[in-house]
């Protein structure tokens, strides 16, 4: 396996505060094969609230289709840890740039640029979503990639964030995103399953009846959207599972992953918190690194229990991928 970094952006181009402000930038982590194959491509979007890029819905997942045969992606795209500056269209630009350096370069990664798939879980799986439906509108300061088209060729969607609905929306999520009061217009852009057209691309998507966080009307709103439009779609509502499952396998549940590299912009804004150059209070501070840093700022998250009935979705989901795109 060839693994490797791809920055996204060049000096100048990339300005949201709490990620160039702390010396953050976004970028792309590669798992390649090393044969001269030519292979679909799995661009994995981890979720987090649209506040971190969650560590167990990155790498593990990326290396699962990997040996499906996939050329897959990891992408640790801007977010917001603090919740203080909303993000607008920054992560959407993120994913955008993504999926067209990968076009751009797909000779080099041995890629199809026709079969890109994009996969976002939770929130990571709004943004997928974002791009799956307003992919027009991420335009591209570098002229030769503008002219390049960020449309996916499909879509998985795991356990996401559709709809800005507040009966149904993942509050967190849309406040990182939009910010507390944000125009109705913004927020009627971003509900997703109102934005679905004719030329959306194809979705997997799966949840839990029992979501906790994220409810299950989020996917069933999306796939309702793309039935109508006679849009291919495939549908997997299991009947229990807490929010967040990913894999759903043991690595899973003992949280075995150590590809941290999802990780550097949180941390990169609570060093900056630490230092005073991001002012917070005492109580806002203590509660961040709460969060991100875990126990009395350090430690570890207690482990899960597998999910075992989940475990099969991306068999699934590679199925529908291959009767879809061929």
């Amino acid at each position: 396996m060839l693994n490797t970094r791809i920055n996204l952006w060049q000096s100048g181009e990339y300005n949201y505060p709490h990620g160039a402000g702390v010396g953050f930038s976004p970028f792309m982590t590669a798992y390649l094969h090393e044969d001269d194959a030519v292979r679909p491509v799995f661009l994995v979007v981890p979720g987090g609230a649209y506040r971190y890029p969650s560590v167990r819905e990155g790498a593990p997942v990326a290396r699962r289709f990997y040996e499906l045969g996939y050329q897959a992606f990891v992408l640790t795209y801007t977010c917001n840890p603090a919740v203080m500056v909303p993000l607008g269209m920054q992560p959407l630009d993120d994913l955008a740039r993504a999926v067209r350096l990968i076009r751009l370069h797909a000779g080099d990664f041995h890629a199809d640029p026709d079969r890109l798939v994009v996969c976002g879980f939770s929130a990571g799986g709004h943004l997928a979503a974002s791009l799956c439906v307003h992919f027009e509108d991420a335009e591209d300061p570098d002229p030769v990639l503008n002219a390049i088209s960020p449309r996916p060729a499909a879509a998985v969607l795991s356990y996401p964030v559709i709809t800005a609905d507040p009966a149904f929306t993942h509050a967190v999520s849309m406040e990182s995103l939009l910010g507390k009061e944000p125009p109705a217009a913004f927020r009627d852009y971003m509900s997703l399953e109102k934005q679905v057209r004719r030329d959306t691309p194809p979705a997997f998507l799966w949840g839990t009846m029992t979501d906790e966080s994220v409810p299950v009307e989020n996917a069933l709103r999306y796939g309702a959207a793309l039935h109508e439009r006679k849009i291919p779609c495939e549908l997997h509502i299991f009947s229990q599972g807490k929010h967040g499952l990913s894999l759903g396998n043991e690595d899973w549940a003992m949280r075995r992953c150590r590809e941290f590299y999802c990780r550097e912009q949180e941390l990169a804004v609570c060093r900056a918190i630490e230092a005073g150059r991001i002012p917070v209070s005492e109580e806002r501070k203590d509660q961040i690194f709460k969060d991100f840093l875990y126990g009395p700022y350090e430690g570890e998250k207690a482990p899960d229990q597998p999910a075992p009935w989940v475990t099969a979705w991306p068999e699934m989901a590679a199925d529908f991928l291959k009767r879809t795109l061929g």
